[in-house]
C-alpha cells in the first residue's frame, strides 16, 4: 500500500462500513514515517497527523483505539522504558486528540454545559 493517499485514507474513513480503514491510516503513517526517517518526532507528527484525520471523520473510538495500536507499535520496536515510548505517550498533542475524542466518545461536552448552568445556584 506504498501508493496510498491522504485522499484514500480519507474515503475509507468516511465509509462507515470500510473495516479496512484503520490498516489505510496505519499504512500512510508508515509511509510518511519511512519517508521522514523514522525518528520519533517524525513518528509523533505523523501520528498526530493521522489520527487528527481519524477524528476528523468522527471516529473517535477509533482515534483511541489507533492510537494504542501505534503506542503498542513503539513498545515492541524500541522497549517500553525506551524514550521514544515515552515521547509518543507523553506527546502533548496526542494527549489532547485522545483526551477529545474520549470525551465525545463518553459525551463529556454535554455534562459541561450542565455544570455551567448549575452554577447560578
Amino acid at each position: 500500500m506504498e501508493d496510498i493517499t491522504t485522499e484514500d485514507v480519507i474515503d475509507a474513513l468516511t465509509d462507515s462500513e470500510n473495516e479496512g480503514a484503520l490498516d489505510m491510516v496505519t499504512a500512510l503513517y508508515e509511509k510518511w514515517s519511512k519517508e521522514d526517517g523514522q525518528t520519533i518526532e517524525a513518528r509523533i507528527k505523523y501520528a498526530t497527523r493521522c489520527a487528527q484525520l481519524i477524528y476528523d471523520a468522527k471516529r473517535y473510538e477509533d482515534v483511541v483505539a489507533w492510537l494504542d495500536i501505534i503506542a503498542t507499535q513503539i513498545s515492541d520496536d524500541e522497549g517500553p522504558d525506551s524514550e521514544e515510548y515515552a515521547a509518543f505517550v507523553e506527546d502533548e498533542g496526542l494527549e489532547t486528540l485522545r483526551a477529545n475524542a474520549t470525551d465525545r466518545i463518553f459525551g463529556d461536552d454535554e455534562e459541561e454545559d450542565d455544570d455551567y448552568n448549575d452554577d447560578d445556584e
